[in-house]
């Protein structure tokens, strides 16, 4: 019993715990993503998953190559063209967002 006279909660099982550390760090995770969006104002322009390789990572940054096959939308293609104009890295990514 605690000093309230209650009865104390069984401690929790390691998979318990396991778990609610893994949603924690989930909530962190969504929360840190919201906030970047907003920082950055990023917008979501599709729901559409697209597949392709990783061809450059830097902190906070990933350059793909997306598969033969992905229609990324125009407008998506101008604002990727835009940020490889402006893009502060290497050069070793020379695609501008074209799957053709």
């Amino acid at each position: 019993k605690t000093k309230a006279g209650k009865a104390a909660a069984p401690p929790l099982t390691k998979r318990q715990r396991r778990e609610l550390d893994h949603s924690k760090k989930q909530r962190e995770l969504e929360e840190l993503r919201a906030k970047r969006l907003a920082e950055d104002n990023r917008q979501i322009v599709s729901d559409v998953r697209y597949v392709g390789k990783v061809v450059e990572r830097a902190k906070g940054f990933v350059w793909a190559q997306l598969a033969a096959g992905s229609a990324v939308p125009e407008d998506a293609r101008q604002k990727i063209r835009a940020m490889h104009a402006e893009r502060p890295f290497g050069t070793a990514c020379s695609s501008d967002g074209d799957t053709s």
